[in-house]
C-alpha cells in the first residue's frame, strides 16, 4: 500500500516528459506568478533557443534538449512568465551550455566561429552573469517590456548593454 500511494504522488515517478514539463514550465511560470504577487518589477528567465509553445513530444527525440517536447516546455515557460504580467520580463534562449553536466563533452569543441550568432555556446557561469547584468540594467533605467536576447555570446555579454 505505501509504496503504490508513494509512487502516485511522487513527481519523480511521473512519464519523463511530464517530470521535464513540471521542471521547465510549471515551476517557472509559478514562481514568475509569485514574483509578480511579491512585488517585483523586473523578471528575467532562461530558456532555449528554438524554445516554441507549437512543438509537441517528438518519438524520436524523447524529452532530450533540443527535442520537440523540451521546446514546447520551453515556450509554455515564457508564455506563463510574460502571463504573470511583470512589468519587465527578460527571456534569456542561450544555444549549447558549457559547463553543465547535461551537455554533451563533444559539443563543448564546436567553434562557435561556425554557428549563426543564435545557436551560440557559452559557460554557463557567463549566461547567468549576463543575464544578471541585463536585467540590473533595465532594472536602473527603468525599463519595461518583454526581452528575448538569443545566442550565448549576446546573453553571455549582458545582451542590451549588460557589460
Amino acid at each position: 500500500m505505501w509504496h503504490s500511494v508513494r509512487s502516485a504522488m511522487d513527481p519523480l515517478a511521473s512519464p519523463p516528459r511530464m517530470r521535464l514539463f513540471r521542471v521547465d514550465a510549471t515551476i517557472p511560470g509559478k514562481f514568475a506568478e509569485a514574483c509578480k504577487v511579491a512585488g517585483a518589477t523586473h523578471h528575467c528567465l532562461m530558456t532555449a533557443v528554438g524554445a516554441d509553445e507549437n512543438d509537441k513530444w517528438g518519438f524520436m527525440t524523447k524529452t532530450a534538449a533540443g527535442g520537440e517536447w523540451y521546446n514546447y516546455a520551453k515556450g509554455v515557460a515564457e508564455r506563463l512568465a510574460v502571463q504573470a504580467g511583470i512589468p519587465y520580463t527578460y527571456i534569456a534562449q542561450p544555444g549549447m551550455l558549457i559547463g553543465s553536466p547535461h551537455s554533451p563533452k563533444i559539443l563543448t569543441l564546436v567553434p562557435n566561429a561556425i554557428v549563426p550568432l543564435k545557436f551560440s555556446s557559452a559557460h554557463v557561469a557567463d549566461i547567468a552573469k549576463g543575464m544578471v547584468a541585463t536585467t540590473i540594467n533595465a532594472f536602473q533605467g527603468d525599463k519595461t517590456g518583454v526581452v528575448k536576447i538569443s545566442g550565448g555570446i549576446p546573453i553571455s555579454e549582458g545582451g542590451e548593454g549588460g557589460k
